[in-house]
Protein backbone atom coordinates (compact mmCIF):
# COMPACT_ATOMS: atom_id res chain seq x y z
CA UNK A 1 0.00 0.00 0.00
CA UNK A 2 1.10 3.79 -0.95
CA UNK A 3 -0.36 7.01 0.33
CA UNK A 4 1.21 10.22 -0.03
CA UNK A 5 0.56 13.97 0.58
CA UNK A 6 1.83 17.22 -0.98
CA UNK A 7 2.33 19.77 1.37
CA UNK A 8 3.36 23.42 0.58
CA UNK A 9 4.53 25.25 3.93
CA UNK A 10 4.31 28.54 2.96
CA UNK A 11 0.24 28.15 2.45
CA UNK A 12 -0.43 27.72 6.12
CA UNK A 13 1.82 28.15 9.20
CA UNK A 14 0.57 24.79 10.29
CA UNK A 15 1.41 22.78 7.48
CA UNK A 16 5.12 23.97 8.42
CA UNK A 17 5.13 23.19 11.75
CA UNK A 18 3.74 19.56 9.67
CA UNK A 19 7.06 19.24 7.58
CA UNK A 20 9.41 20.10 10.43
CA UNK A 21 7.70 17.68 12.62
CA UNK A 22 8.87 14.77 10.15
CA UNK A 23 12.03 16.43 9.95
CA UNK A 24 12.05 17.89 6.28
CA UNK A 25 13.38 21.34 6.40
CA UNK A 26 13.78 23.85 2.90
CA UNK A 27 17.32 24.21 1.10
CA UNK A 28 18.46 27.20 -0.22
CA UNK A 29 18.23 27.10 -4.37
CA UNK A 30 19.82 29.11 -6.78
CA UNK A 31 19.11 30.02 -10.61
CA UNK A 32 21.04 31.51 -12.88
CA UNK A 33 18.74 33.62 -15.54
CA UNK A 34 20.16 36.63 -18.08
CA UNK A 35 23.68 36.58 -16.63
CA UNK A 36 22.24 37.29 -12.75
CA UNK A 37 21.59 34.93 -10.12
CA UNK A 38 18.70 34.38 -7.63
CA UNK A 39 18.35 32.44 -4.10
CA UNK A 40 15.17 31.31 -3.23
CA UNK A 41 14.55 29.05 -0.12
CA UNK A 42 12.38 25.70 -1.31
CA UNK A 43 10.80 23.21 0.81
CA UNK A 44 11.35 19.81 -0.89
CA UNK A 45 11.84 16.43 0.62
CA UNK A 46 10.29 12.99 0.84
CA UNK A 47 9.42 11.57 4.55
CA UNK A 48 9.75 7.20 3.90
CA UNK A 49 7.36 5.40 6.60
CA UNK A 50 7.43 1.80 6.51
CA UNK A 51 5.58 -0.39 9.15
CA UNK A 52 7.04 0.20 12.70
CA UNK A 53 10.25 1.21 11.08
CA UNK A 54 11.51 5.11 12.09
CA UNK A 55 11.10 7.35 9.21
CA UNK A 56 13.74 8.09 6.47
CA UNK A 57 13.94 11.43 5.65
CA UNK A 58 15.53 12.49 1.87
CA UNK A 59 15.46 16.30 1.82
CA UNK A 60 17.03 18.70 -0.80
CA UNK A 61 15.79 16.79 -3.92
CA UNK A 62 16.08 18.90 -6.97
CA UNK A 63 15.21 18.30 -10.86
CA UNK A 64 19.17 16.46 -10.74
CA UNK A 65 17.74 14.03 -7.78
CA UNK A 66 14.72 12.75 -9.69
CA UNK A 67 16.33 9.97 -12.17
CA UNK A 68 17.96 8.42 -9.25
CA UNK A 69 14.84 9.19 -6.70
CA UNK A 70 14.00 5.47 -6.73
CA UNK A 71 17.12 4.15 -6.08
CA UNK A 72 17.17 6.35 -2.97
CA UNK A 73 13.65 4.97 -2.24
CA UNK A 74 14.78 2.36 -2.17
CA UNK A 75 18.09 1.73 -0.71
CA UNK A 76 16.03 4.06 2.49
CA UNK A 77 13.14 1.00 2.62
CA UNK A 78 16.37 -1.78 2.30
CA UNK A 79 17.88 -0.40 5.25
CA UNK A 80 14.94 0.09 7.22
CA UNK A 81 14.14 -4.19 6.70
CA UNK A 82 18.27 -4.77 6.86
CA UNK A 83 20.35 -2.30 8.79
CA UNK A 84 23.98 -2.33 8.21
CA UNK A 85 25.99 -3.00 11.18
CA UNK A 86 27.68 0.65 12.69
CA UNK A 87 31.49 0.67 11.70
CA UNK A 88 33.42 2.47 14.44
CA UNK A 89 36.72 4.07 14.15
CA UNK A 90 39.08 5.76 16.66
CA UNK A 91 42.26 7.73 16.25
CA UNK A 92 44.79 7.44 19.48
CA UNK A 93 48.16 8.88 19.62
CA UNK A 94 50.91 6.10 19.84
CA UNK A 95 54.01 6.09 21.87
CA UNK A 96 55.74 7.27 18.42
CA UNK A 97 53.52 9.92 18.19
CA UNK A 98 52.08 8.65 15.13
CA UNK A 99 48.58 8.30 14.93
CA UNK A 100 46.72 5.02 15.35
CA UNK A 101 43.84 3.68 13.96
CA UNK A 102 41.77 1.13 15.27
CA UNK A 103 38.63 -0.21 13.83
CA UNK A 104 36.26 -2.36 16.06
CA UNK A 105 32.82 -3.86 14.45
Amino acid sequence: MFDFAIVDPKTTPDLERYASNRRISPVRVRSVSRDSYSEKTVWSGISVAYSSYKPAVINGIEPATVPRLQSLIMGHLDQMEHPRRPVVAFATPSAASSPRIESHL
